[in-house]
C-alpha cells in the first residue's frame, strides 16, 4: 500500500468495499445452502423464494470475482442482488404463524444486508 492510499488494496478496492464484499459473499451462500435447505425439506418459506434466494447467492457469488478485482459495475449488481434478496425476508415480519426462529434470521439477514450495502457503496476519502 502506497501512503496516498492507505484504504487501497492491490486490487484497487477500499478496505470498506472489500469488507462488505466478504459479507455480501457470505450473505449469497448462506442464501444457497438455506435455499437448498428449504427445497429438500420443504420448510415454511414458499418454493418461489427459495428459488429466489438460490439465484440471488448464485449471482452474488459470480459477481464477487469481478468486483474484487475492483470493476463497479459488478458492486452495483451485488448491491441490487442484495438489497432484493433481504425484500424476500420482509414478509417473515408480517405473515401469520411464522417462527420466532425465522424472524430471527430474517432481522439479521436484513442488518446483515444494510451494512454489506453501505460498506459496498462508501467511497474512499481523499487523503489529507
Amino acid at each position: 500500500m502506497s501512503v496516498d492510499s492507505p484504504s487501497r488494496h492491490k486490487s484497487g478496492i477500499s478496505t470498506a468495499t472489500r469488507n462488505g464484499l466478504l459479507l455480501a459473499v457470505l450473505l449469497g451462500a448462506s442464501d444457497i445452502v438455506f435455499g437448498v435447505i428449504q427445497l429438500i425439506s420443504g420448510g415454511v418459506v414458499p418454493t418461489a423464494v427459495s428459488s429466489a434466494s438460490i439465484v440471488a447467492g448464485m449471482v452474488t457469488a459470480a459477481a464477487a470475482v469481478p468486483a474484487w478485482r475492483g470493476a463497479t459495475w459488478s458492486i452495483w449488481v451485488i448491491v441490487a442482488v442484495r438489497s432484493i434478496a433481504a425484500l424476500t425476508a420482509l414478509p417473515a415480519f408480517f405473515v401469520a404463524g411464522v417462527p420466532v426462529e425465522a424472524i430471527s434470521l430474517a432481522a439479521a439477514t436484513v442488518l446483515i444486508t444494510v451494512v454489506a450495502v453501505v460498506l459496498l457503496l462508501q467511497r474512499p476519502r481523499a487523503a489529507l
